[in-house]
């Protein structure tokens, strides 16, 4: 899957996909952060490929929104 790429508050987010033996993974990379957050979806969950990508992205976004101390990151 492509990567994801989106901003909030003025601080840059990408999402990279992998496809694991459970399911699929989103490692979510803060520009200028050392802090890496990853979301899975487990296999058993029944979604599709496509299903998996869009439910890592709201998941992701919503953790972005929660995430302490981004001030440092911000350009």
């Amino acid at each position: 899957m492509e990567p994801h790429v989106f901003q909030r508050d003025g601080v840059s987010f990408r999402i990279e996909f992998q496809g694991t033996e459970f399911g699929w993974e989103g490692r979510l990379f803060i520009e200028g952060h050392p802090t890496l957050q990853v979301v899975r979806v487990l296999n058993a969950c029944g979604l599709s490929q496509s299903e998996a990508r869009s439910t890592i992205v709201r998941g992701c976004e919503a953790m972005a929104a929660d995430l302490p101390g981004l001030d440092a990151a911000k350009s």
